[in-house]
């Protein structure tokens, strides 16, 4: 799969369909797994890529242990919300109430690439989670 990167803005309709940029529809497969994410934003992965974003969850303690009760929870928590929608002839994807609810989606969203994945963010949403963040700051 091919760098997922820009942001669109689109606006979502009454039954939570959401149109996908022609650009992440040439990268993505026709399924797509929703998965909530961990900074109030839907994200929207391949099936492998859902996998390997869940497994990397992990991976700053030492990996996935059956025995830790926290990981079985986050494992199970994902795995519950997760949800796979097909991206309709209309290049739309309808996400799910629970998830919309979750992302306080409504009218306007943005679509934004992130490596290998796509989010979808409510716009206000988005504007206070990126803030005031400044990326010269990174390098100073």
């Amino acid at each position: 799969m091919a760098y997922l990167f820009g942001e669109y803005e689109h606006t979502m309709d009454d039954k939570g369909r959401v149109s996908m940029p022609a650009r992440f529809r040439k990268e993505l497969p026709r399924t797509v797994v929703l998965a909530p994410g961990p900074n109030g934003q839907v994200n929207v992965f391949s099936e492998e890529g859902f996998v390997e974003w869940l497994h990397s969850l992990f991976e700053a303690d030492g990996g996935y242990s059956s025995i830790n009760k926290k990981h079985v929870r986050a494992r199970q928590y994902y795995n519950e919300k997760a949800c796979s929608v097909d991206i309709d002839s209309a290049g739309r994807i309808n996400v799910p109430a629970s998830l919309r609810e979750y992302a306080g989606l409504s009218k306007t969203v943005l679509l934004n690439g992130d490596e290998d994945h796509v989010c979808i963010w409510d716009k206000d949403r988005w504007n206070e989670y990126i803030g005031d963040f400044d990326p010269s700051e990174m390098f100073s």
